[in-house]
């Protein structure tokens, strides 16, 4: 069994869940400035671009530091899922 496209299918489901339920929700009081929005946008980007990357060239961010075994890869895939779930709890 391929686990490949889990852990991408994981955080789909997430994003349609929580678009869904961002519906409704009250508009937010203040507005940031649009500074203080790139302060963290630009740093999530790039941490997107690096996660999605097939194989970044830099020595440290290719290092593997766990063997390639099925069971990591279970464990990381129920990791994410645990992880998403109690975002999605805390948005209820």
């Amino acid at each position: 069994m391929s686990y490949g496209p889990v852990i991408p299918s994981l955080w789909l489901v997430w994003f349609v869940v929580w678009m869904i339920l961002a519906h409704g929700v009250k508009a937010a009081a203040e507005r940031e400035s649009n500074a203080s929005r790139l302060a963290y946008v630009v740093p999530l980007l790039v941490a997107v671009a690096l996660l999605g990357a097939p194989d970044v060239p830099l020595y440290p961010l290719n290092a593997r530091f766990v063997p390639p075994e099925m069971r990591f890869v279970r464990l990381g895939a129920a990791l994410t899922f645990a992880g998403l779930a109690v975002a999605v709890w805390a948005r209820l």
